[in-house]
């Protein structure tokens, strides 16, 4: 890993960036902890993070960091819909959902959390109500895959 000043957080970032688009995973998770410990509130560390978490499939972790991405910039609806999907996949269906209303509300116009809760209604076997949202999502987006894949799914269900 390169070495430089720890108190440059934006070159941390740039650093921990390239070392995941090459692979180095854990010399990213280094410098994006580095740049955290620089500056708590870095954002883009947090979700930088919590994506390589996620994809090591330590979910737990994941969760947390979009967490603390949440805690510091409450606006941010990447990190509800992902935090939506983690919760989704270890099944923690109530939590997934509490996460999508969330990002819901704060933005009526992600064709994406409409999507994503019709998967987790239907997985929970609310088939009625994940068919709403699926119809929903592809009102604010046409060409929604998921949507489009899920009303599939339901279909032959039937």
């Amino acid at each position: 890993m390169l070495k430089l000043n720890s108190n440059y957080t934006v070159a941390l970032l740039n650093i921990a960036i390239a070392s995941e688009r090459t692979g180095a995973a854990d010399d990213a998770v280094a410098s994006y902890r580095q740049a955290l410990k620089v500056a708590p509130n870095l954002i883009e560390a947090q979700l930088g993070l919590a994506g390589l978490y996620a994809k090591k499939r330590m979910f737990g972790n994941a969760i947390e960091h979009y967490k603390e991405a949440i805690r510091i910039d409450p606006a941010r609806a990447l990190a509800y819909n992902n935090i939506g999907i983690l919760y989704s996949q270890i099944g923690t269906h109530d939590l997934a959902l509490k996460a999508f209303d969330d990002l819901i509300n704060l933005d009526p116009s992600s064709a994406s959390a409409y999507a994503n809760k019709g998967n987790v209604l239907m997985t929970m076997g609310r088939t009625r109500e994940a068919l709403r949202q699926f119809e929903t999502a592809l009102t604010i987006d046409p060409d929604n895959k998921t949507a489009r894949a899920g009303i599939g799914r339901l279909s032959k269900n039937k």
